[in-house]
């Protein structure tokens, strides 16, 4: 069993998903598909926080809008990444 066990996780592998994320400032619920067209979106790392690129506005403070259950337009952005997987038996 210990053998079998070793076997199974030599198998393995894990990998880093925090690089080559693209990002677009705004909702875009057709970019689930795999032929989506993101050329034009910033390649970032995440955490990423795109708050900190617009002017700020104490009406957009999370909190408060948390508490108003209430987002602008401006509160949404869509991340989107590509990975292949690969199933072994």
């Amino acid at each position: 069993m210990t053998l079998l066990a070793a076997s199974l996780h030599a198998q393995r592998s894990e990998y880093l998903l925090e690089k080559n994320w693209k990002f677009m400032k705004g909702e875009a619920p057709e970019a689930m598909k795999p032929e989506f067209d993101d050329r034009k979106w910033e390649t970032v790392t995440v955490p990423h926080d795109w708050a900190i690129f617009g002017p700020f506005d104490r009406s957009n403070d999370f909190l408060l809008l948390i508490s108003r259950k209430s987002f602008s337009d401006t509160s949404f952005s869509t991340l989107r990444r590509m990975a292949i997987l690969c199933l072994r038996n």
